[in-house]
């Protein structure tokens, strides 16, 4: 998982032969991707450096949009 978040992070670039057959062999599965933190669904990997490193609440597109419309709606 460490090789997923640091090529998410950096990109994949840096990574070294090894890390590379690593994240070939287990990393692009679709069972190993981030589940959203809210509802378990797994979070696309378009969508896993906003979740995880930006804003760092883990959750799919979907939940951010709900606690965003939440939010919204105790501001008004």
């Amino acid at each position: 998982m460490a090789i997923i978040l640091d090529s998410i992070k950096n990109g994949p670039d840096q990574l070294t032969n090894m890390q590379w057959d690593v994240l070939l062999d287990k990393g692009l599965l679709p069972d190993l991707y981030v589940e959203s933190d809210s509802c378990e669904d797994t979070i696309p990997w378009s969508e896993m450096y906003r979740a995880i490193f930006i804003a760092r609440d883990h959750y799919c597109p979907f939940c951010r949009y709900l606690a965003n419309k939440e939010n919204t709606r105790l501001l008004d």
